[in-house]
């Protein structure tokens, strides 16, 4: 099967498994809007005014350090109102991993009013939390000068936390709270714009699989980091609700991330490796196999895998350098591969990557706190996102204008008129190139590939020289889809092709581009049942390298290597 076929394979699984997953959250969950607006003016900030149960200030991001003095996994803070309340305000908070088992309003140590408690719904499929939501308190006029006590059971032992509480109106909450994150929520947005924008570049690119399936990819990484990042501001749980359903994106995000990375970047590579993307899907499904087991068998969520599905993308993140480095490699053996178009890309696939750990560094340690877990990666990835755009129009570029570009003189000197493919004076003139390079760098290795057509003479005898040409255009479409579109495929004369390639691994590429020639041959005959007799190319190659390498030679001898896969063919039919 060949790469491009099996790539599509893996974003299909990859696809099901998402759609099975939202399915399955819906089914569950209904939609219950939570809006309203209340006029007000001011907030007073409250974050830092909290006692713990032992009268000492109280860390509202660090629930877990407080003190339990009943030892039932409960805590309990405090805060005293201010001493004059002009009118009726709220107590607003945006809790995270916490339910809010009670609060009530004290005076002098009496329970004066329970104004109820907060728990969010909770969908078992997502996990045993919400995430983060908001929670709101109606405070009356008459308790001013009063304490009230906030009763919490953490759903995690090692998390939990309440952040952005304030005490005024809720209109006005949800005004600032808005305003404050807008930069961050409009990135976010920008993200998913640019993504969709490369949908459609995809969907213009139909002729180029390799390229659309790099597309594809990087599109769902585009829109799932934009609506991951949305809901990190938490903007939309603030005026909708519904925290569950915004809790899938962290972790599910997390999970496909590293796969569609992986195929993304693998897809602007100047050869695409399969073992890239066999090694992304098996990463993807092996999460998914232990977070979905642990899930139905020990009633473990998405939480208690955290560091692992945060190790996994860093192996991912090892494995996209590792690919950039080796590919690096390659191309500075290539001169019309090495440039600044591509050192840019590189340049912001190191920014992303360090961005990412940056935020990984951030939600580890206890010297950051912030609400928002993606501060550093969004930028990164909107450096990334914008480098890749750059660099697919470029390659969308290239790849549709790949012979309008060439003018009329020059189609008619170096392209061959019945393939489109490069002539006999093409082939010379890359020759005579290529004899300069290996005279010039001594660590130049060149693999020349000679191919023939067989049995086009009993093809034109038989059945006409009209039929023979469709032979020809058909070998030669499989010739240039097997060795791609960095490698150029000359008709060198009659049933005659060449093909030159480059680099330390050059040998190795070509028997990868050979396979993928046969298996596109093999499919061409099971489909054009029209075609009177089976497609047959026969091939050989020959590998040269050094100051003293005499490219004719390799020629010849990838010539005889041909001609003996000929006869050998030619014995056994006849």
């Amino acid at each position: 099967m060949k790469k491009e076929q099996m790539g599509h394979y893996y974003n299909f699984i990859v696809f099901v498994v998402v759609c099975a997953y939202f399915v399955t959250v819906f089914i569950q969950h209904s939609i219950e809007p939570d809006t309203g607006f209340t006029e007000g003016q001011t907030l007073l900030d409250i974050q830092n005014e909290w006692l713990d149960e032992e009268g000492s200030p109280a860390d509202l991001n660090e629930l877990a350090k407080l003190p339990d003095s009943d030892g039932d996994g409960r805590i309990s803070i405090y805060y005293d109102l201010p001493e004059v309340l002009e009118e009726d305000k709220n107590v607003m908070f945006l809790g995270s991993n916490v339910f809010v088992e009670g609060f009530v309003v004290l005076q002098n140590g009496t329970e004066v009013s329970n104004l109820g408690y907060w728990q969010e719904s909770v969908v078992s499929s997502v996990g045993k939390s919400y995430g983060s939501a908001f929670c709101n308190f109606d405070i009356k006029r008459v308790f001013s000068g009063m304490r009230v006590k906030l009763s919490a059971d953490l759903i995690y032992a090692d998390s939990g936390k309440l952040d952005n509480v304030m005490l005024g109106k809720r209109g006005v909450y949800i005004a600032e709270f808005i305003a404050d994150h807008a930069l961050v929520f409009i990135l976010s947005v920008v993200t998913i714009i640019i993504g969709m924008v490369l949908m459609l570049l995809a969907l213009a690119s139909l002729s180029d699989k390799r390229l659309r399936m790099s597309l594809f990819s990087f599109v769902m990484c585009a829109l799932f980091i934009g609506i991951w990042g949305i809901s990190e501001t938490h903007v939309i749980q603030l005026l909708a609700g519904n925290a569950s359903l915004w809790r899938i994106t962290d972790y599910l995000v997390l999970i496909v991330l590293p796969y569609m990375l992986i195929t993304a970047v693998n897809g602007v590579l100047r050869e695409m490796r399969r073992i890239y993307n066999d090694i992304a899907i098996i990463m993807f499904v092996s999460e998914v196999v232990l977070v979905t087991a642990g899930w139905i068998c020990f009633g473990l969520d998405f939480h208690d895998f955290k560091p692992f599905i945060h190790f996994m993308m860093l192996a991912a993140a090892a494995i996209i350098a590792f690919m950039t480095i080796m590919d690096l490699k390659n191309r500075k053996e290539d001169d019309e591969l090495n440039n600044s178009r591509y050192n840019m890309l590189v340049f912001s696939e190191v920014m992303f990557i360090l961005c990412g750990i940056v935020d990984l560094i951030r939600h580890y340690s206890a010297a950051f706190e912030s609400d928002d877990a993606l501060l550093i990666l969004r930028i990164g990835f909107l450096i990334f996102e914008l480098a890749m755009f750059y660099r697919y129009v470029i390659m969308f570029r290239d790849s549709t204008r790949q012979m309008t570009e060439l003018d009329v003189f020059h189609k008619l000197a170096f392209v061959d008129g019945l393939t489109g493919l490069g002539n006999r004076n093409a082939f010379l003139k890359k020759e005579e190139e290529l004899s300069e390079r290996l005279r010039n760098e001594p660590d130049l290795t060149v693999v020349a590939c000679s191919l023939d057509m067989d049995y086009l003479k009993r093809l034109n005898d038989n059945y006409g020289h009209a039929v023979g040409d469709k032979y020809l255009k058909a070998a030669a479409a499989a010739i240039q889809r097997g060795f791609g579109p960095n490698n150029r495929v000359f008709r060198c004369g009659g049933d005659e092709f060449g093909v030159f390639v480059c680099g330390k691994d050059a040998e190795l590429r070509v028997l990868d581009c050979l396979e993928n020639m046969m298996e596109d041959i093999e499919e061409f005959n099971q489909d054009k049942k029209e075609y009177p007799e089976p497609l047959s190319i026969s091939y050989g190659y020959a590998r040269v390298e050094g100051a003293t390498a005499n490219l004719e030679k390799c020629e010849a001898r990838a010539d005889s290597m041909m001609y003996d896969m000929k006869r050998s063919r030619k014995a056994m039919r006849d």
